[in-house]
């Protein structure tokens, strides 16, 4: 429990989404698979799946280690407690799709040793290391903990050696190896006596504690939420809202977040520009600061108003309010 407080993610948990709850059901299916439960294991897959389609690949280690015990005890039998994964085959074409047309930059691509610098660096090294030794330890002397530290391991090369033809993946998809290797670690502590057992949970638990409380999240680099639920206050009292170009699927984002923005919104276009400058009525603009200044036709209009206020910034997107031209 304590390792699994995140430690150095939290001040970042903002940007963390949905990984720790695909993490979660990955451990949890993990688990379930190693305990021989294999149709509950097959049910957390399948909503660790639909969580993130990276979870798979966490999970078939375990899935096929399940169903090779099962099918020397069980023959064709053992492919029933897999029968959920069936449930997933309605999103696969759109999962292709995305393979198919997705961004693929092989300079991004990381190494699997990235998923273990990334473990390393999680936690204090003193508390790694210690773990790192018991989970060695307790591989030479436990068979079973020694299967765990080969099905935890296999997952991100799997992932790695798959990225290689299909398409390319990011740094922070490693977030979901972590639950299995965390239980890989942990497995250490199996053969140890049982109040070491609860001396180190206790331990680990309340240091997560005491760092969850310390901790102070940093500014959000991207907070499309607040900016959303603000810039729809704005539309309901009549107030114009712009954005630039390139920011077509922003409006859509933006919509989701506050219904109330739906069809309200414009992505300015050249043409539209002069119109807006003379326009006597406040306006909402939303900058996208991936855009050089030169390329941002917000700015441009910002220029041409003369004045503005910004209402809501962040390194990526940021909101201004333009006063009617002339005040």
């Amino acid at each position: 429990m304590g390792l699994l407080f995140l430690f150095w993610d939290t001040p970042w948990a903002f940007s963390l989404r949905m990984y720790p709850l695909a993490a979660a059901l990955v451990t949890l299916g993990a688990w379930a698979y190693l305990r021989g439960r294999a149709f509950a294991g097959s049910l957390f897959g399948l909503l660790a799946l639909y969580t993130h389609y990276f979870s798979g690949y966490a999970l078939v280690p375990f899935a096929l280690h399940r169903l090779l015990r099962n099918t020397k005890e069980r023959g064709f039998r053992a492919l029933l407690p897999f029968a959920p994964y069936l449930l997933y085959l309605p999103w696969l074409p759109w999962i292709l799709h995305q393979i198919r047309t997705g961004r693929s930059r092989p300079e991004l691509r990381p190494s699997p040793e990235d998923l273990f610098l990334y473990f390393w660096e999680k936690w204090p090294s003193g508390v790694v290391a210690l773990f790192l030794l018991l989970g060695v330890v307790a591989a030479w002397r436990a068979p079973r903990v020694r299967l765990l530290l080969v099905l935890a391991l296999a997952g991100p090369y799997i992932w790695y050696f798959t990225s290689l033809f299909l398409n390319t993946v990011l740094v922070r998809y490693n977030f979901v190896f972590v639950g299995p290797l965390v239980l890989a670690g942990t497995a250490g502590l199996a053969w140890a006596p049982r109040p070491a057992r609860w001396g180190a949970s206790l331990f680990l638990f309340a240091a997560g504690l005491l760092w969850v409380h310390l901790s102070r999240p940093h500014w959000p680099y991207w907070d499309m939420v607040t900016q959303a639920r603000i810039a729809e206050r704005f539309v309901e009292r009549g107030v114009p809202f712009v954005l630039d170009r390139w920011g077509g699927g922003y409006a859509s984002m933006l919509a989701f977040v506050a219904p109330g923005l739906k069809g309200k919104q414009e992505v300015l276009t050249a043409g539209e520009l002069w119109r807006y400058c003379g326009d006597q009525r406040p306006l909402l603009v939303y900058r996208n600061w991936f855009l050089r200044s030169e390329e941002s036709l917000v700015q441009r209009l910002m220029r041409c108003r003369g004045a503005w206020r910004e209402v809501h910034g962040t390194n990526a997107l940021t909101l201004f309010l333009l006063p009617p031209p002339g005040r």
